[in-house]
């Protein structure tokens, strides 16, 4: 099938690579769609659409979201907010290896359910796994890029397999009140939780009358 040839050939990518050159840090607001594996015709498989928004460094990501819905469930639409309650789940992302001229990363990572009283359980299990990006388009007129993604276990099993489309939000004037949110978000998380994230939080968003960046970056 297609997205099994796409995903060998990220596989095969992922196993050669490169030192990446150094990545600024960033927030992203983006949607992904995956599909569950289990037993049966990928065209069977359970399907798991999120809603998040994400710091990304050249050495890993910390991201928070949400469980998408149906009308959600291509990937391809921004329906949340930072400050959207409740949020679903927080993910930590530790980069292994990345390849400077694909673009295409290695990230060991572990999702943490929270709020979840009276939810349903999420079709995509929250447990370590290894998660591999690669870019498929870069930026157009509407900001957005598009990136296929996969999880896969310790054994190279595949556990999940889809798309994420992304906007960057850090460094746009257009967007920083959004940007700003999410990194308050972000902090807070990292300050409640005790995370230890392998990196700092700076602030990479653009300036905003409404919002004092001494302010944000003391969070």
């Amino acid at each position: 099938m297609d997205c099994q040839k796409r995903l060998l050939a990220l596989l095969a990518v992922t196993a050669t690579v490169r030192a990446a050159p150094f990545v600024q840090p960033e927030i992203i607001h983006a949607t992904s769609v995956v599909e569950v594996s289990s037993t049966g015709a990928w065209a069977d498989h359970p399907i798991c659409p999120s809603d998040y928004f994400s710091y990304v460094t050249d050495k890993g990501f910390f991201r928070f979201g949400w469980w998408g819905h149906g009308g959600s469930n291509r990937g391809n639409g921004m329906y949340f907010t930072p400050d959207a309650d409740p949020f679903h789940w927080f993910e930590l992302g530790e980069r292994e290896s990345c390849d400077g001229a694909t673009g295409t990363c290695l990230y060991s990572t572990q999702n943490v359910p929270i709020r979840l009283e009276n939810y349903p359980p999420p079709p995509c299990a929250p447990l370590p796994l290894k998660y591999i990006e690669q870019p498929l388009s870069s930026a157009g007129d509407d900001g957005e890029d598009r990136v296929e993604l996969a999880y896969i276990d310790d054994d190279g099993g595949v556990q999940a397999q889809g798309f994420s489309t992304r906007r960057k939000l850090s460094g746009d004037p257009r967007v920083a009140g959004m940007c700003n949110k999410a990194l308050r978000i972000l902090k807070q998380l990292y300050e409640q939780h005790d995370i230890d994230l392998g990196f700092e939080i700076g602030n990479p968003c653009a300036q905003e009358r409404s919002v004092d960046r001494q302010d944000v970056s003391e969070l």
